[in-house]
């Protein structure tokens, strides 16, 4: 067998993830040694072979374990930390003010997301221009689809457009094949 029929151990939690997982089920770290040297990912998406490598989180529905967040909670702190899961890169935003825009940015029409996934490929993800919109009210925060043509999911649950569904902390959101982790500081 090689190399990659084997389960991998994630260097940060020791979590023994799946054959060809190329993050970790358990914490999201990129896993070491996934791709040989010289070789490029393949950039066409199945869903379920990502939900089955690991690139959409824990899940019940297929078998990985569900952690709880041990981040305070959402209405403890101030600011929304995005962890785009193909990139291992964070975007941070303050949630103080009104709805803050997800998409990607159009200089032509005039679209400028507060959130904008635009550097990180998003177009090839299936990230729309207003994608979706994340807001606090009261002691929670929500998150809305704005109507995108790819959906948005909730761990990965779809959620309806223009329907808000809470976010905690901890929570996985995918826009159209982009997958997030969220957490709140």
């Amino acid at each position: 067998m090689t190399t990659n029929s084997r389960k991998k151990s994630c260097d940060r939690c020791d979590y023994q993830n799946p054959p060809g997982a190329l993050v970790c089920r358990r914490c999201y770290a990129l896993l070491a040694n996934q791709l040989e040297t010289g070789s490029r990912p393949n950039t066409t998406f199945n869903l379920n072979r990502l939900n089955k490598t690991g690139l959409l989180g824990p899940s019940a529905s297929n078998g990985a374990p569900v952690v709880e967040s041990a981040l305070p909670k959402e209405t403890d702190r101030n600011t929304i930390v995005f962890k785009i899961m193909a990139s291992a890169e964070e975007i941070r935003q303050p949630l103080t003010g009104g709805a803050l825009l997800i998409g990607r940015q159009d200089r032509r029409k005039h679209i400028m997301p507060d959130i904008d996934l635009e550097p990180y490929d998003a177009y090839r993800y299936g990230v729309s221009r207003t994608h979706a919109q994340i807001y606090r009210q009261g002691n929670a925060v929500y998150l809305q689809d704005m109507g995108s043509a790819n959906k948005t999911y909730l761990n990965e649950e779809q959620l309806e457009a223009r329907s808000p569904a809470e976010v905690k902390n901890g929570d996985t959101i995918r826009l159209g094949a982009m997958v997030v982790h969220i957490r709140f500081e």
